[in-house]
């Protein structure tokens, strides 16, 4: 019985390592997946992320799967190192009508390490210019979120598959004579 238990404790151990928990940004502003409940998974408006240290274009540009620009230099949203040409890096991109709007978003952490969330609104004209409407504000912008990734839903099932098989074997272990 205790090897049987010793070994069920080190598959689940040696599964929960590889999951998404190690793959997390762990950075600043990290994402919500409680937020995600309300996400906009439509599109426009739009959202875009400008200062992660990864870069992926190729997303729908909604609240729930925003664009993001590779700018980590970018730490104060405020600063001038923070004048992203929005224009020219996502507005002459996207597929949008004439007065559609544009969420970017920011992660400030200058003045706090844990990073906290800003959003500037900015008008499309449809022909890929646009315009900023507002300022950076403090907070999220509505209707913004995450969509789990592939590895945190693949992680929970594997540790959701190890904990019944063991749990299968020690029922059958406790019924065998």
């Amino acid at each position: 019985m205790r090897f049987m238990l010793r070994t069920i404790l080190l598959i689940s151990v040696l599964l929960v390592l590889p999951s998404p928990a190690a793959w997390a940004d762990g950075g600043p502003c990290p994402d919500d997946p409680v937020a995600a409940a309300n996400c906009a998974d439509q599109t426009p408006p739009y959202y875009v992320v400008i200062n992660r240290s990864v870069e992926h274009f190729n997303r729908p540009a909604t609240g729930c799967r925003p664009i993001i620009l590779k700018h980590p230099e970018c730490t104060d949203c405020t600063s001038s190192r923070c004048d992203i040409d929005i224009q020219q890096e996502v507005c002459q991109y996207l597929p949008a009508a004439p007065g559609d709007t544009l969420y970017a978003m920011c992660c400030n952490c200058a003045t706090n390490p844990n990073g906290d969330w800003m959003y500037r609104i900015y008008r499309l004209d449809g022909t890929g210019g646009c315009t900023m409407t507002q300022d950076w504000t403090p907070g999220l912008p509505p209707n913004t979120g995450v969509a789990l990734p592939i590895p945190f839903v693949v992680g929970g099932l594997a540790v959701l598959g190890v904990g019944l098989v063991g749990a299968g074997l020690v029922i059958k272990r406790r019924t065998m004579p």
